[in-house]
């Protein structure tokens, strides 16, 4: 399946961004930023495809991602699916690395991850107690009732299309604003340019986009995300204009209230 989204571009420069590290046991996050591809490992190749069908999807088939842009800005991001292989920043067990943490083991990858796809949303799981699919079963923890998706016909609360909420183990929810998804390319790399992102923090989830109806739902596949540019919009000239304008107006009136 794909998903086609046209992408907004645009010719401005500059620059700002600020990096924010998440983690939390289960889902958890790997920061990027505009130096440094990101790996991570992912449990299936069809697990974006499978977030994006109407029934949803797993959360733990995908690979999550965070950054944070101190302005707004346009933001370039590249997503690659890995080669089988080996990778030493990688852990073996498959799990997410600090981004100053080294694997005792490194990670094998037992496949070609063929074809990717990834969305973006606005704000962050919660990240203490542990955020993951199974904590939302419907089933009571003490005073607090999780969201049962199975009983909305939902395989999971991965939503690649739209907004997405999970909630952690204290039944604090955490609600993704749905910004875009990409997987528009028939090799293993997708790529967003230009795309403008208001300031804030923000989400990335990327998985595989085989058809659920014929790939393989499980095995161990690597996958990479990089922040290729991040360019802060500058606010237009014609905004300042108003600005100094204004002020000179205050200006005159106040000599004017002296006089």
């Amino acid at each position: 399946m794909k998903f086609r989204k046209n992408l907004v571009s645009a010719l401005l420069i500059g620059g700002a961004m600020a990096v924010s590290g998440q983690a939390s046991a289960h889902i958890s996050y790997r920061s990027l930023d505009v130096s440094n591809p990101f790996q991570r490992s992912v449990t299936s190749n069809v697990g974006w495809a499978d977030a994006a069908e109407a029934n949803w999807g797993d959360s733990h088939h995908g690979a999550w991602f965070n950054f944070n842009l101190a302005q707004d800005s346009l933001v370039s991001i590249q997503v690659t699916g890995l080669a089988a292989g080996t990778y030493p920043t990688l852990r073996a067990d498959g799990q997410a690395l600090t981004n100053a943490g080294a694997p005792s083991t490194p990670y094998t990858a037992a496949a070609d991850l063929t074809d990717v796809g990834f969305s973006i949303y606005q704000g962050l799981f919660p990240i203490s107690p542990a955020v993951y699919e199974n904590a939302n079963n419907g089933v009571a923890n003490g005073s607090v009732k999780y969201r049962d998706f199975a009983a909305e016909g939902k395989q999971g609360g991965w939503n690649a299309l739209g907004d997405t909420q999970l909630y952690n183990d204290a039944g604090v929810a955490g609600n993704l604003i749905f910004k875009t998804a990409v997987n528009s390319s028939t090799g293993n790399t997708e790529t967003l340019l230009n795309f403008f992102l208001a300031a804030g923090d923000y989400s990335l989830a990327a998985g595989g986009a085989i058809d659920p109806a014929t790939g393989a739902h499980t095995g161990s596949y690597g996958i990479q995300a990089q922040l290729l540019n991040v360019a802060a919009v500058p606010v237009p000239g014609a905004v300042w204009l108003m600005i100094t304008g204004l002020m000179g107006l205050l200006g005159l009136q106040k000599r004017r209230m002296v006089a």
